[in-house]
């Protein structure tokens, strides 16, 4: 039985196009400008997997595993002490690639079952400044 194609190569491609090339890799190793370079040859391997994974419900060890490195604050006097660190996790890229696709078709589909209330603003398209004054302008006016 042939898996239902939920992502298709074309839309792993513009996700892949998306990747900053200068960021640190993960434990995955995979440094993001070799991954934009090689995204043509990546994307059927890559359809097949992600597709599986949604098929089967099932979210790989592999994409689970991060590594957190602790990355000095800037202009701190003392850096004996934990509070002058921040901790940075580096994820999988491959994994980002995948969350980020589902993440827009999860927004898509409360989007268009109009889903999400009215006055949700956070990560919806559209949803400019103006359209926030508008809403609290209605509810101090209603009041």
């Amino acid at each position: 039985m042939e898996i239902l194609r939920i992502i298709t190569q074309d839309v792993i491609k513009v996700y892949i196009s998306r990747i900053t090339a200068a960021r640190a890799s993960g434990l995955d190793k995979i440094l993001n400008f070799v991954l934009k370079a090689l995204k043509d040859l990546l994307t059927e391997p890559l359809e097949r997997i992600f597709n599986r994974c949604l098929k089967l419900a099932y979210h790989l060890k592999y994409f689970r595993d991060a590594i957190t490195v602790a990355l000095r604050k800037a202009d701190k006097d003392n850096y004996t002490l934990a509070d002058n660190y921040r901790p940075i996790a580096l994820l999988n890229i491959l994994k980002k690639v995948l969350e980020a696709v589902i993440a827009e078709k999860i927004i898509n589909a409360a989007e268009a079952h109009n889903l999400l209330s009215r006055t949700q603003m956070g990560v919806r398209r559209e949803r400019f400044i103006v359209i926030t004054l508008q809403l609290i302008t209605e509810q101090a006016t209603t009041v």
